[in-house]
């Protein structure tokens, strides 16, 4: 395998040997910039204090490999290549029931967090927000179309 080829296919999976994002840092920095530039961003991270209360009473988080808290830890320390990560998967883990916004001391809001990390997914088309998106297409167009999803 060419020089070439093998940085085309790490440059497109990332790189197993050091771990590289699968995606350049100016890529990492575009994304939490597009985060955190969402007027809603400072109203929903307000500190952390890593009691794990969000997480606790987080139904997502008994079923699901998902943490309000490791979202707000993300976010708030601004570990770019742990936000990119969690976009991929862990962020459509969260039921959107806002119980770890209504327990957390600092009156952060993970849920609303979480809705800026899938926002920001869609705009930048990731594959996690296609993979989760495409079942609903079908009935998105019959909507649209018609103004109901009703068959027929």
């Amino acid at each position: 395998m060419s020089h070439s080829a093998t940085s085309r296919i790490q440059e497109y999976i990332g790189d197993p040997v050091s771990d590289a994002p699968p995606v350049g840092r100016g890529k990492l920095e575009e994304i939490f910039q597009d985060i955190q530039a969402d007027m809603r961003y400072d109203h929903e991270l307000n500190g952390c204090l890593n009691c794990g209360i969000c997480t606790a009473t987080c139904p997502a988080a008994h079923y699901y490999d998902f943490s309000p808290r490791e979202i707000v830890q993300l976010l708030w320390t601004e570990n770019l290549e742990g936000i990119y990560d969690a976009m991929q998967e862990k962020i459509w883990s969260c039921a959107q029931c806002y119980t770890c916004a209504a327990r957390c001391p600092f009156g952060n809001s993970p849920g609303g967090l979480v809705m800026l990390m899938r926002e920001t997914a869609i705009k930048h088309g990731m594959e996690s927000a296609k993979n989760v998106l495409r079942p609903f297409s079908r009935v998105m167009l019959k909507l649209i179309s018609t103004g109901n999803q009703r068959q027929g």
